[in-house]
């Protein structure tokens, strides 16, 4: 039987576990989220046989790119000698119909800023925090992803 880090390819063990236990037995579509040690819950929307219950994947998305380009621009004015007052991220997507199925066509991020800087210093921290968020450069990048199905949990599998 295979670890969960070799199914991960890289390593080490993978950061976020989904779990549904016995998914069969019930038609909810909430299920229990792992994410480097920490419980979550996940939910689709009504539309998509959810309940609305917890956020849905997409809003997990915003969350990952709001908070990294929050804490890039955070980093870049202390590192600047820059005090804050408020930072606010949000986010928004648009939609575009391919292959029947609804897909995100374009990602809108809107970061705020409170504090005493110029538009100089605004503008030099929103490229900053652009340049080195790590999910929104792999937004941008379009990164592949590679779905694969195993027959079994891995031998370090533990059921949440």
């Amino acid at each position: 039987m295979t670890t969960a880090a070799e199914l991960a390819g890289h390593g080490r063990p993978y950061e976020v576990s989904v779990t549904c236990v016995d998914p069969s037995a019930s038609s909810r579509a909430t299920v229990d989220v792992l994410a480097t040690g920490h419980q979550l819950t996940a939910d689709s929307l009504v539309s998509h046989g959810g309940e609305e219950s917890a956020p849905h994947g997409l809003t997990f998305l915003s969350i990952a790119v709001s908070h990294c380009l929050m804490t890039e621009l955070r980093r870049a004015a202390i590192a600047r000698g820059i005090r804050l007052e408020r930072l606010e991220v949000r986010t928004g997507t648009t939609f575009r119909v391919e292959d029947g199925q609804y897909a995100v066509d374009t990602f809108f991020v809107d970061l705020f800023v409170e504090g005493d800087l110029t538009e100089q210093q605004r503008d030099e921290l929103g490229a900053e925090a652009r340049e080195r968020c790590g999910a929104r450069r792999t937004l941008e990048a379009g990164a592949r992803v590679v779905n694969r199905v195993h027959i079994g949990m891995p031998t370090d599998y533990t059921a949440s």
